[in-house]
């Protein structure tokens, strides 16, 4: 059966919204399997790039030297393939009830690209109930949301979270073979 009701997925096309960009991330992250950080990297027309960047074991709370090193590697990676802005994914487990250490990453995260060529679009959660963007600094969407912006932000968006079946999300996500 097929589900009219949502447009497939076009990979090539620009995430010129919130919900676009929620879409993306929930095809690509159903549900969190452990705790890492994953960078989505976007050009300048917002169009997603054909590179994810996955770093396993994250602490619970970010250590600014270890950030300053990951934003390092992500402004290598940026330069390489051309990139404008990323996306980043904390994955944890749990539900998906913001926590201090969400907000610590999201923070820190927002910060770590902020005097390099390369900027921050979103900050994001996967949990056991599916993706939330915490924060989307550049959808043509947004609207200021009270939170810690980076210094190249203009807007932010906090978005509500999506309703999302774990148990189903969680088998399907263990049958897909790239994650």
């Amino acid at each position: 059966m097929t589900d009219t009701a949502s447009p497939a997925l076009d990979l090539h096309r620009p995430l010129r919204t919130t919900p676009d960009l929620h879409r993306l991330l929930t095809h690509f992250f159903p549900v969190a399997i452990r705790r890492q950080l994953w960078t989505l990297f976007l050009d300048a027309a917002d169009v997603p790039l054909p590179v994810v960047v996955p770093l396993e074991g994250i602490p619970l709370r970010p250590a600014a030297e270890a950030v300053g090193r990951w934003a390092d590697a992500v402004e290598a990676v940026a330069r390489e393939f051309g990139a404008s802005r990323v996306v980043f994914v904390v994955e944890r487990t749990g539900s998906r009830a913001v926590r201090a250490s969400d907000t610590a990453w999201r923070d820190a995260l927002l910060r770590s690209l902020d005097d390099r060529p390369c900027g921050v679009r979103a900050v994001a959660t996967c949990t056991d109930d599916g993706v939330d963007v915490l924060i989307d600094v550049g959808a043509s969407d947004t609207a200021p949301a009270g939170v810690p912006a980076p210094a190249s932000a203009r807007a932010a968006l906090a978005v509500a979270p999506a309703g999302q079946a774990s148990p189903s999300r969680r088998a399907a996500s263990e049958r897909v073979a790239v994650r």
